[in-house]
């Protein structure tokens, strides 16, 4: 068994397994709104869920802003979006608490972000099809990698039930592109 995994906490070790379309990470922000971590916010709403694509190797671009940045130091599970907790859980159990909170007040939108993984696109199109099943109302926004798009895949993602697509375009030059994304 590799060594590597062996130093991991249990609860590492079982974050290593639960991974999407099954599982999604969710901003601290919106976990606490949907219930589903303990805490207050004042003047807090939902006024946008935030989701993110997780993989045990994390991401394989290598944004210089990013913290989920491949060459980013320690562990993919160690590393932080931005700057703070995105705790992870079942993708339907969060389809069902947008649905629940859609039912009580509202969700202004959600929006599921892609890392760079060769499974991403076939995951983003599960995971939006998964919550339009359960908050038909709440608009979805994908947020997809630019050098993982095509026009079918465009396509397929609004297909899903996407009724937004970004695109980050990070650079005005190729040359600055992979200064600041990598190769």
């Amino acid at each position: 068994m590799n060594s590597e995994i062996l130093k991991l906490s249990s609860q590492e070790q079982a974050e290593m397994l639960n991974i999407s379309p099954d599982f999604v990470r969710i901003s601290m922000a919106a976990a606490i709104e949907l219930g589903l971590k303990p805490g207050r916010i004042h003047g807090c709403g939902c006024g946008c869920i935030n989701l993110l694509q997780n993989y045990p190797e994390g991401c394989f671009a290598n944004c210089s802003y990013c913290g989920l940045a491949r060459e980013r130091p320690g562990l993919a599970e160690e590393n932080s979006f931005i700057r703070v907790d995105w705790p992870l859980f079942p993708t339907d159990l969060i389809a069902e608490k947008i649905a629940e909170t859609e039912a009580k007040s509202t969700v202004g939108r959600i929006c599921i972000a892609q890392v760079q993984d060769h499974r991403a696109n076939d995951d983003l199109l599960d995971m939006t099809r998964r919550i339009r099943k359960q908050a038909q109302e709440v608009p979805i926004s994908a947020l997809a990698m630019a050098t993982l798009l095509d026009k079918n895949i465009l396509i397929e993602i609004q297909k899903a039930g996407a009724d937004i697509i970004g695109i980050g375009m990070d650079a005005a030059t190729e040359e600055i592109f992979y200064n600041t994304r990598g190769k």
